[in-house]
Parts: structure tokens; C-alpha cells; sequence
């Protein structure tokens, strides 16, 4: 591995592990888009948001009529929102695809608060699968969560602020352990370090053409952002 390779690799471990202390549940990536939007434009990368919270970072080349490349990635990861509380006790909707054990009894959580604080939750069960819909017969049967209902009690008193509140799975925010790399979130924030991390390497090298990173929203509950992004144009059209 070379020093310029060695280079990139570190950052995208310290971006990885910076981006692993958000809330990347789908619709609640705030946190990781604005690391990501800041990082970028400190790197000299010129920056665009657009309305529904897609973040591009664009390394500009020298010919604007070349053929740009765009690598993307997803800035969420599935997850829980917060729905109902009626004392100790609160409903969460999944949003993405979840395994079997996001609901199952026992399984614990934690509810990010409108402060930021995370409350410790256990969950208590869920919805049963519903046969009667394919989607849901499908997932139950391929070891997936085959409904979108999920029960919990919070172990402590604690204001989540108004609802919905996101929640997440109670794992690691960024450990390295042997040379693995454990983590909540690491679908797909660890696309996401490696873009920006190789952004950064070239944002000060001569290009001919436009490279892209686009970092999209709420691919988990069924590519929202990347879809928007490409109905909009956001990303110009003769990029590859």
C-alpha cells in the first residue's frame, strides 16, 4: 500500500468513526449530513443541499463539458421512530428492513431524545407477522421482521420531547476489534467515509472532469432521497 492509499484509508477510518456517533436512523440524518456537507467544504469541495436533504460534494474539474463521476452512497441505516407513549410503554414503526430480532422480547434499544440524550429502552414484542400480505409473508420467512410494529418500555423516566423520536438498535457507535470494524451503521456510512475520504485526497489535484460524492437520505425506507436526487437533477446528467 502506498502513502497516498495509507492516506486515504486513515481518514475514512476517522471519518467512519466520527459519523458513527450519529443518529443515522432513515428521515433522521441530520447529524451525518452535516458532518459530511462541513467536512467537504473545509476540504475546498464545492457543496450543494437540495431541498430534501441530499448532500453532493463536487470536486470541479477544468472541462464542464467532460463526462463527470459520481460515487454514492446512503447516509441511513434502518432503524425505529418513536410513535406512541402511554406511560413506560411506547410503539415504534421500523423504517427500513429489519431482522427478526428488532422485535423480539428482550431486545434493547435506545430513544434519542429531542436533547440528544439517549434513553435505554427494552423491547417487549411486536406485531404479528401479517400472511395476508406477500411483502410481509416474504420477509418472515427469509429471517426478517415481517411486520412494521414494535413495542418497548423505556427503563427509565425520561422527556423524549414530541414525537416521533428516532430510535436505534443498542450496538456499538465504531469499535475496531482485531482489525474488524463493528459498528450500528456501518450500511452504508462506510461508503460514505470512503467517498469523502477520496474526495479529499484529490479536492486539490487538476481534473478534467467533475467527481461527485452524493450522499442520499432515507434509502432504507425505499430509495426517497436517491430517487428525488435523480428526478431533480441533482447530479448533472452525463455523469457516469
Amino acid at each position: 500500500m502506498n502513502t497516498g492509499q495509507q492516506n486515504i484509508e486513515s481518514s475514512a477510518i476517522e471519518i467512519l468513526s466520527d459519523l458513527g456517533r450519529f443518529t443515522a436512523t432513515s428521515f433522521w440524518e441530520d447529524g451525518p449530513a452535516d458532518y459530511l456537507a462541513e467536512r467537504a467544504e473545509s476540504a475546498g469541495l464545492e457543496v450543494t443541499i437540495d431541498p430534501w436533504g441530499n448532500v453532493l460534494a463536487t470536486k470541479t474539474g477544468s472541462d464542464p463539458d467532460a463526462p463527470g463521476i459520481a460515487f454514492v452512497a446512503h447516509m441511513d441505516h434502518p432503524g425505529y421512530e418513536v410513535v406512541a407513549r402511554t406511560g413506560e410503554n411506547i410503539t415504534l414503526k421500523t423504517l427500513g428492513r429489519m431482522g427478526i430480532a428488532a422485535g423480539r422480547a428482550g431486545t434493547t434499544i435506545k430513544v434519542i431524545t429531542e436533547s440528544g440524550e439517549q434513553i435505554p429502552a427494552t423491547v417487549s414484542g411486536a406485531e404479528p407477522a401479517d400472511g395476508e400480505l406477500p411483502k410481509f409473508k416474504a420477509a418472515a420467512a427469509a429471517g426478517w421482521l415481517g411486520t412494521d410494529t414494535v413495542y418497548a418500555k423505556i427503563d427509565r423516566e425520561a422527556a423524549l420531547g414530541e414525537l416521533p423520536r428516532p430510535a436505534v438498535p443498542d450496538l456499538p457507535d465504531f469499535v475496531i476489534e482485531g482489525g474488524l470494524i463493528r459498528m450500528r451503521a456501518a450500511d452504508d456510512l462506510a461508503g460514505c467515509a470512503a467517498i469523502l475520504a477520496a474526495l479529499e485526497h484529490v479536492a486539490n489535484e487538476p481534473t478534467q472532469a467533475n467527481v461527485h460524492g452524493l450522499f442520499t437520505r432515507a434509502e432504507e425506507a425505499g430509495l426517497i432521497g436517491a430517487r428525488l436526487a435523480a428526478e431533480h437533477g441533482l447530479v448533472p446528467k452525463n455523469t457516469v
